[in-house]
């Protein structure tokens, strides 16, 4: 169940994606031409993270780094590796970086608070007392893609910019009640790496411009 809902999460992301492609005058055909790279990109660098989170269990046989189907993704490692496959391949198309980012930034939160649902199934149940952190981060990320989605609507931009700053917040606060966080020595992983994701969030705001459509 939970990597039905994960394939859900990816599914409703894809077609939402596709549908306000086309409002906008883009070529659809991309969307799903993208779609295999970017999640090969995203299961890849999901695994990598999870991998060297827990790489004091698989140093001691590395090869079932390679057993995927018995679970284990890190969402940064999705996020930023998928993000990077998307990339290329827009390069490689010749095509508007920052609008396509734009679109596809919309309905990325709306798959992960359908993934992170899935947290229910494989009983992670730990969260701040009767609330697991799964429902928390669910129903933020989901609050994050309304906002998105209504930005979107009303200035049609930016929204890349705001998804990173929403979701290194969720992430930041999120993580002093997590039970499994990854740290080096005292560090924090996610946070640092969420305090990254709010700093270019900003930045690309900042280039961006104010909240007014593009003529």
């Amino acid at each position: 169940m939970y990597g039905l809902l994960i394939s859900l999460g990816i599914i409703t992301s894809i077609l939402m994606t596709e549908k306000v492609a086309k409002k906008e005058g883009l070529d659809t055909n991309l969307v799903w031409e993208a779609t295999p790279w970017v999640i090969l990109s995203a299961v890849v660098g999901a695994r990598l993270y999870h991998v060297l989170d827990f790489w004091d269990v698989y140093s001691q046989n590395p090869l079932d780094a390679f057993a995927i189907w018995k679970g284990g993704l890190g969402i940064f490692g999705a996020l930023i590796f998928g993000l990077s496959g998307l990339v290329i391949f827009l390069r490689t198309k010749k095509q508007n970086l920052l609008k396509w980012l734009n679109i596809i930034s919309v309905p990325v939160p709306l798959a992960q608070a359908i993934g992170r649902a899935g947290n229910y199934f494989n009983k992670e149940l730990y969260g701040i007392g009767p609330i697991p952190f799964f429902a928390l981060e669910a129903t933020l990320d989901f609050i994050l893609f309304l906002i998105l989605y209504f930005w979107f609507i009303r200035y049609q931009r930016n929204t890349l910019g705001i998804y990173l700053v929403g979701y290194g917040f969720i992430r930041f606060a999120t993580e002093f009640f997590r039970n499994d966080s990854w740290h080096v020595e005292t560090t924090n992983v996610a946070q640092v790496i969420s305090i990254v994701f709010i700093l270019s969030g900003i930045l690309v705001i900042k280039r961006a411009g104010g909240p007014t459509k593009e003529p």
